[in-house]
Formats: C-alpha cells, structure tokens, sequence
C-alpha cells in the first residue's frame, strides 16, 4: 500500500507524512528531498538555474522511482499535480489524500520562509490565492479522501487518515 499526500506547501505533508509512517511503521519520503538528494541541489537551486519545468521532469522521475514500493507513504509537493503525467502515476499506485488548507492559513505557517520559490514576490498571499485558484481543481480531482488541516493538529490529522484507510480497506 502506497499512501501518497498532496496538498499545497505548508499544508503539513511533510509533517503528516512522517508521524503517519512512524504510527503505521512504514517508510516515509518526501519527493522534495528525494531530489534534492539525487541532484544534489536543494529545490531553489533547481529552481534558479534550471527553471520550474527542468523540476516538473524530475517530480516525474521520483514519481516513477518510488511508486514501485510495496508499502510507503509518500508526501509531494505541491505543485506535483500540474504534471498530467503525475496524475495517471499517483491514479494507479497510490492512494491519494489531500491535505487541504486556505492561503490564510498558509501564510500563518509561513511567515519568514524563504526556501520556496514560488513564494519570492511581494505579495504572498496573493500568490497563495492565485495557486489556490489553479490547483484546487487538480487536487480534489485526484484525491480519494480530502482532509480539511486548517483547523486540526497533526495527530488528528493522523486519525483521519488511519480511520480514512482502515474504513475504506474494510469495504474493498
């Protein structure tokens, strides 16, 4: 079983991920850092001097590297979803939960964060609601369950998505 999180960035994927592996004793990788240890370059610097569509490629490249593991849960990134190639890969090996948050919220986690690179504009938020508008979409269309984190601490999270798989194994 492959449990794959989607969401936009600070929506706890990572965070969630990690504790959900630990709870159901399962590996755990984050695309991000998976490429960033097969390039060698952290995701700004892809960004910065390879551009946004060399990152696309390589989110595909661990997409189609990982997916072949038996047990794993998976956080990506957020804009993994603007790939269609992504989509039939997470579609036919994985089970999709989206984490979803509002930009307000977002920004609250992100107050001083400068790692993310679509994030380098004067007007934060605006862009999180500009990214809201165009990957909504996209994440409610490819997700099996969609989990609202606005509002709830990562081991509720956790509980969610254990009570989520445990309900949906038992009707399959």
């Amino acid at each position: 079983m492959i449990i794959t999180l989607i969401g936009p960035m600070a929506s706890g994927k990572s965070t969630i991920g990690q504790l959900l592996a630990s709870e159901l004793n399962m590996p755990f990788i984050d695309t991000d850092q998976w490429i960033e240890a097969h390039t060698g370059l952290s995701v700004s610097e892809i960004f910065q001097t390879q551009g946004e569509a060399t990152f696309r490629n390589l989110e595909t490249q661990a997409l189609k590297a990982l997916l072949t593991q038996d047990n794993l849960i998976l956080a990506t990134g957020g804009g993994i979803i603007t790939t269609l190639e992504n989509h039939s890969l997470l579609q036919q090996h994985a089970t999709i939960i989206y984490l979803k948050i509002t930009p307000e919220t977002q920004l609250q986690r992100l107050p001083n964060d400068n790692t993310r690179p679509l994030l380098a504009t004067q007007n934060k938020l605006t862009t999180l609601v500009q990214l809201q508008m165009e990957r909504e979409p996209l994440y409610q269309a490819l997700a099996q369950n969609t989990i609202n984190v606005d509002t709830l601490n990562p081991q509720e999270v956790i509980a969610k998505i254990i009570w989520l798989m445990n309900f949906t194994s038992s009707i399959n």
